[in-house]
């Protein structure tokens, strides 16, 4: 019946949920020399990632923000994995790239101010690392980007606008929204220009 179908669906995201905080725990326990994987061509850490974002890519959306604990472990793996690892998370085909900062934006507006500044830390992350490479145009997560952003022009733009719109009107931690509002408008003056108008 549909308690049944209810728990299955509970246990299976229980299960992603755990397995993503085990993974967040790893990448940001400074346990690990992560350079090394690559130094040894070890493929460990990319099959661990990859792993993590089929399990969490596979949860539709509405799904993530209806479960807390789920939610709490998708966009803390998000941060640290944009955090540490933002050349392989810029490197993420486009709609799988898009699909995840969309979730982010959708994150941005929670009610839940920790979510929200996790989801505001994510975006930092990215558009910081753009900000200081985009004079750097051959480098290939830039060149990902470059391809992302033509996909969605508009992305930085509306990431500009819910910003500003929750620092406003929201009951937001400031210092947390004010960081990657301060990284777009470096990374873009057009759209903040455009945001202006």
């Amino acid at each position: 019946g549909l308690g049944d179908v209810y728990k299955r669906r509970v246990e299976k995201y229980k299960g992603i949920a755990i397995s993503l905080n085990v993974l967040t725990c790893a990448l940001s326990g400074n346990y690990v020399n992560f350079g090394v994987f690559a130094l040894y061509e070890d493929p460990a850490l990319d099959d661990a990632l990859k792993i993590a974002l089929q399990m969490a890519l596979s949860i539709p959306f509405q799904e993530i923000l209806a479960f807390p604990k789920l939610s709490k472990a998708y966009f803390a793996f998000f941060e640290v994995f944009f955090r540490n690892h933002i050349p392989a998370a810029l490197s993420l085909p486009t709609p799988v790239f898009l699909h995840v900062i969309q979730a982010q934006h959708e994150g941005l507006q929670s009610v839940d101010t920790l979510l929200s500044a996790q989801c505001a830390s994510t975006i930092d992350y990215f558009a910081t690392y753009f900000f200081q490479n985009k004079a750097k145009p051959n480098r290939p997560p830039i060149r990902a980007l470059r391809a992302h952003l033509q996909a969605q022009p508009d992305m930085i733009f509306t990431l500009l606008s819910t910003l500003f719109t929750q620092l406003l009107f929201g009951s937001v931690n400031h210092w947390a929204i004010t960081r990657p509002i301060l990284s777009l408008m470096l990374a873009s003056e057009e759209d903040f220009n455009a945001y202006k108008e």
